[in-house]
């Protein structure tokens, strides 16, 4: 099937709120434009949302218009998949609990920081890809958890890369 750009007065509009939205400056084909609203419905509702205490499997997947630095405040679990192939650099979890098999495998990310008072289970190959398992970015956890986040069995796996968040310098 051909894609055709936008002509269409309608289709116009929308593609000038998208545009406006995502700060691209590029043509929009129609077969694109439901892909663009979906990253901006999916920013909104879960980035932003303060509310959000779940980010289920491939909520952000291949998405490239996520902010680089997120804050979640409530967080509790992260789903699998949920930042694979996105250009997010630094996550802040203030209460995670659970990060599910490859959950934040960005390869661009390389601040993660966990400020909750338990350590987070971590599913199989969560960080693989990411700069922290190339020994390029640091995890920040609680000062009084280093200990029992090295000597976890999945997280002592980034032992060399888990510092206490008092050494944290933005």
């Amino acid at each position: 099937m051909a894609e055709y750009l936008i002509q269409d007065t309608t289709l116009y509009e929308i593609a000038e709120a998208i545009r406006s939205r995502t700060k691209k400056t590029d043509e929009i084909l129609v077969s694109d434009m439901a892909k663009e609203i979906r990253d901006i419905v999916i920013q909104r509702e879960s980035v932003v949302n303060p509310s959000t205490t779940s980010i289920p499997a491939y909520t952000y997947y291949q998405m490239t218009s996520i902010p680089k630095y997120i804050t979640f405040e409530k967080v509790k679990t992260v789903g699998a998949h949920a930042f694979t192939l996105t250009r997010v650099k630094k996550l802040k979890f203030l209460v995670v609990t659970s990060i599910d098999t490859y959950g934040l495998n960005s390869e661009d990310l390389e601040c993660l920081i966990l400020s909750g008072s338990t350590v987070p289970t971590l599913g199989s190959n969560a960080l693989v890809a990411t700069q922290i398992a190339k020994g390029l970015g640091y995890i920040y956890v609680t000062d009084s958890l280093i200990d029992s986040y090295k000597s976890d069995a999945a997280w002592s796996t980034y032992a060399n890369q888990i510092k206490p968040i008092s050494e944290y310098t933005e």
